[in-house]
């Protein structure tokens, strides 16, 4: 019996023994098959499904995907949903664990690169099952590329919590990183991208320098370098030698043609899946700047199939977000911010919870606002959004928000100041105050709201001095020193900068208000360009929330070019649009603002009757006394009230414009006198009061 157990335990150790030796032998003599080949260009693809059970073996397979990934100087992405077919030219590797029966598991790894599919079969532990697969991909991908050092641990459990959207771990990890591997590019870029995304600008932007001086990076390598400066200190990049930085230079540049031609250039090529969003966003970025939406429709859909088809939920969901800016452009606000809503609800629900507070502040941003005890509710929604983003170290949510609750209390000079102070000193904090961003310019709409045009110009003349800016900066510049010069009656101002904005060659569609500056046109007498303009703006496809902050001014471009004839086309379009906006049932903001200028215009113009004036005058009068009505609501039925004062012929009816809108100068025209109806005499209609 004894020998018969010694011999069964010799055969079991032989056999143990040679086991080994095969796996040992396979690992040094892999079989003679072309490997899937992860490169920096196109890293690996994964989708991990695990049972319920055994959750928390789904971490511990993905760090070893990271690492496979990582050796071999590539990335990975995450993919959601179940994949038949793999469009993109790196490996997808596919892991499927089901439920453990009596201390064992089965699990299913497959490998796909273009027409090439190799499938695994674990049977075991476990715990053996990330040893299984780490063995198996070390046999089946192409050679490491270098050898894990002291910082490889802590890069990728920061990347296994990246793909978790837990940034502030991943920051810590990727820090812990560079503590062990002082030179480890990869957790330099990672540092680097993190800190921007929390808005704290000016370490992001010494994280980038330090990567920039390192002029011995390889071509891919060079290119990951390439992108996080143009998405970070654009302006230290001139010239990008990455085609796919050189195309998103471009667009921020407002370079649109320049970045299309780029993108076509590599039209026929397969990317990796995170090269191949990054190329779509650019595109349909480009083509919706640039109002080609058939197009850009076109881009979306196909490139949201993609993603299904491919199981990246994540990268469906992303593109939404292309939609919601197709709606903005094409003045379905409400579509816009529905849409908003719903992306932010979809991030939310995957656990992007940073992404999903930035889309809820857009939404919000752009949510019209409905004056009384609907603007406390938002100011709560508001505060609540603050606290999150505080806790979540997204400062530029933060500040967005703040500016939002200002815009919500500028009937309240001193708690609006407190707010604008609020940001700009968040800002500064974050470095956002160092002109690299838009933030100082969103701010300085917030002055111009306020109708405080010198104080405008001043900010923009600051702006306009910083050495560092963003690509989009004299867009924004442009556009507010527009309005601002144009309300303090500074035509000539205001048409210098058009023609500026116009000879740069900026793409005025992805910026200015083109109906507002139809308007501006027609007030200069240029009419073959203000016409142009109204084409444009095409209202007749915007909805209510759209024509009242945009579509409203073509028609007060309209009625200027007809010389302001009470008997034209546009008088009677005008006449039409306060009667509408009289009787549109619970008008939000905008819409009161927008009753406000155009019964004023048409007033002064000579193209509405007196009795509708003083509907009107009498429903901004109401308006004027609730919450959030703002100060051109309030100016609105000041004017209104002047204005009938003089036309009963009584002597005291006030100043043209009360004290905290001196400087609302082309507001004044409309308090004052009538021009004569169907006169084509220009001199007369602009006669200063």
């Amino acid at each position: 019996m004894k020998r018969r157990h010694a011999a069964l335990a010799t055969v079991a150790g032989f056999t143990a023994a040679l086991l080994l030796g095969v796996m040992a032998y396979r690992a040094a003599n892999p079989p003679a098959v072309q490997r899937f080949l992860v490169t920096p260009d196109a890293g690996m693809s994964i989708g991990v499904f695990v049972a319920p059970s055994l959750a928390f073996l789904r971490p511990q397979l993905l760090r070893t995907a990271i690492a496979g990934a990582h050796l071999r100087g590539g990335d990975v992405v995450l993919f959601e949903r179940m994949q038949e077919r793999n469009p993109f030219l790196g490996p997808h590797l596919q892991v499927i664990v089901g439920d453990e029966v009596v201390g064992k598991v089965d699990a299913a790894f497959v490998l796909r690169q273009g027409d090439r599919e190799l499938r695994e079969r674990y049977s075991g532990t476990i715990g053996g099952v990330r040893y299984a697969l780490q063995d198996w991909l070390a046999l089946t991908l192409s050679p490491a590329a270098r050898p894990p050092d002291k910082g490889t641990e802590f890069f990728v459990s920061g990347r296994e919590a990246e793909l978790r959207f837990d940034r502030e771990q991943a920051l810590f990890d990727y820090q812990r990183a560079l503590l062990r591997e002082p030179t480890m590019l990869d957790a330099e870029i990672a540092v680097a991208r993190l800190l921007s995304d929390q808005g704290r600008i000016e370490e992001a932007v010494a994280a980038v320098d330090a990567v920039a001086s390192r002029a011995r990076v390889g071509t891919a390598q060079r290119c990951r370098v390439e992108l996080l400066i143009v998405r970070i200190t654009p302006e230290k990049l001139p010239l990008p030698n990455c085609p796919r930085a050189r195309m998103i230079d471009n667009v921020e540049k407002l370079e649109l043609s320049a970045a299309l031609d780029e993108a076509n250039r590599s039209y026929r090529e397969r990317f990796g899946a995170a090269e191949w969003l990054e190329r779509q966003d650019a595109i349909i970025t480009a083509l919706l700047r640039r109002q080609e939406f058939p197009q850009a429709i076109y881009e979306i859909d196909r490139a949201q199939r993609f993603a299904r088809e491919a199981g990246w939920e994540y990268a469906d969901v992303r593109l939404l977000e292309h939609r919601v800016i197709l709606e903005m452009h094409r003045g379905r606000i409400e579509d816009a911010v529905a849409l908003r809503y719903r992306l932010a609800d979809e991030l939310q629900r995957m656990g992007d919870m940073t992404t999903a507070l930035e889309q809820r502040q857009l939404a919000y941003r752009h949510d019209p606002v409905q004056l009384g005890s609907a603007v406390v509710a938002r100011q709560r929604q508001l505060i609540v959004l603050i606290d999150r983003a505080k806790a979540a170290g997204a400062a530029a949510v933060e500040i967005d928000a703040a500016m939002q609750l200002a815009r919500l209390q500028r009937d309240d000079p001193r708690a609006w100041g407190e707010r604008i102070a609020q940001a700009r000193a968040r800002m500064r904090d974050a470095g956002l105050d160092a002109h690299r961003t838009l933030h100082p310019y969103f701010l300085t709409a917030e002055f111009l709201a306020q109708r405080r045009y010198s104080e405008t110009l001043k900010e923009l003349d600051r702006l306009a001095a910083a050495p560092l800016r963003h690509p989009r900066a004299l867009s924004w510049d442009l556009s507010l020193r527009t309005q601002a010069s144009f309300f303090s009656d500074d035509l000539p101002e205001a048409m210098r900068a058009i023609d500026t904005l116009e000879k740069g060659g900026t793409d005025l569609t992805a910026t200015a208000n083109i109906c507002f500056l139809s308007w501006v046109l027609a007030e200069a007498n240029d009419d073959v360009r203000a016409i142009e303009y109204i084409k444009r703006c095409d209202s007749a496809n915007q909805d209510r929330v759209a024509r009242a902050t945009r579509g409203d001014y073509a028609l007060l471009a309209q009625m200027r070019i007809a010389r302001d004839e009470s008997d034209s086309a546009a008088a009677h379009a005008l006449r039409a649009r306060v009667v509408e906006l009289l009787r549109t049932p619970n008008p939000n903001r905008q819409e009161i603002e927008s009753m406000a200028l155009s019964s004023l215009y048409a007033a002064w113009a000579g193209a509405i009757d007196r009795e509708t004036l003083r509907a009107a005058a009498a429903a901004l009068d109401a308006d004027a006394q609730k919450d959030g009505a703002g100060p051109a609501v309030r100016l609105g039925a000041y004017v209104s009230k002047r204005r009938l004062c003089i036309e009963d012929g009584r002597a005291d009816c006030g100043e043209p414009l009360p004290a905290w809108a001196a400087e609302d100068r082309f507001w004044a025209k409309f308090a004052g006198r009538r021009i004569r109806v169907g006169t084509r005499q220009r001199a007369e209609m602009m006669a200063p009061l």
